[in-house]
């Protein structure tokens, strides 16, 4: 996982058949 400037933290997972999946928190 990666904290944005803005305060927001991502990650990125890659499923078993290619799809790129993003997993963010909420923007307040």
């Amino acid at each position: 996982p990666v904290t944005k400037p803005w305060g927001q933290t991502v990650a990125y997972v890659r499923c078993p058949d290619g799809t790129l999946v993003e997993l963010c928190t909420a923007m307040s």
